[in-house]
């Protein structure tokens, strides 16, 4: 195994003892042996899992959409702030997430960076900039029906459906750290995937874990999420 890097989150995982797989170029927890009924915990309660295999890239500038739609195509409705785009000459979908109207975060596999960012380099012009801020952030899951419970704990954005529903990012405070938040439902499970600098990824990790206690909150690895999703 000759992954890229670690987690932020490394530490935690060494600590409950993982056992380890490479996931889109880092090295995560495929489980953790020693942690029971997480199946359950995402199914009754809520469930954490480490998603720092993303590549994450800053959009900024005019046009952003008709550029990106020169190589992509919209497989979810347009009027959601999160929607998928699939490559037209690549067997890949990005996740496009609008955080402001010249302003977008999107999501790619590891595995699909390269093709990515062939074809940007080659569409962009100049008044789109981007800017790949994978490196520096951390990405954590909270997938349940109390994961809401749990970031409503910790930070003061108003976190209920009517305000945050599915298909939705937003920028908030958590825990007065910075944050972006994407709420993308699985197997009508509600989703939230929180990235903050890579500094504090385990700080915030920790909490979250501390202030889903009283939820049941249970981390756990690539091997579940592969049978959720």
């Amino acid at each position: 195994m000759n992954p890229i890097g670690i987690s932020a989150i490394q530490e935690f995982h060494e600590k409950h003892q993982a056992t380890y797989v490479e996931n889109n170029g880092l090295m995560l927890p495929s489980k953790y042996p020693f942690i029971n009924d997480a199946i359950i915990a995402v199914e009754k309660s809520v469930g954490i899992h480490d998603i720092s295999s993303y590549v994450k890239i800053i959009f900024n500038g005019d046009n952003i959409l008709e550029t990106l739609q020169l190589n992509f195509e919209f497989i979810s409705t347009s009027t959601n702030q999160v929607r998928f785009m699939k490559s037209l000459d690549y067997d890949f979908t990005v996740i496009l997430g609008e955080l402001a109207k010249d302003e977008y975060f999107i999501l790619v596999d590891r595995l699909h960076k390269t093709n990515f960012m062939e074809i940007i380099k080659t569409s962009s012009n100049r008044s789109v900039y981007f800017v790949d801020i994978s490196s520096g952030l951390t990405g954590i899951r909270l997938i349940g029906p109390m994961a809401s419970d749990v970031i409503a704990a910790v930070s003061p954005f108003d976190i209920r459906t009517k305000h945050f529903s599915n298909m939705s990012v937003a920028q908030i405070s958590l825990m007065e750290i910075h944050a972006y938040l994407f709420r993308i439902d699985i197997q009508n499970k509600p989703c939230y995937d929180i990235f903050v600098s890579r500094d504090v990824g385990l700080f915030v990790w920790n909490e979250l874990i501390h202030s889903g206690k009283h939820f049941g909150i249970t981390p756990f690895g690539v091997e579940l999420m592969n049978e959720i999703t």
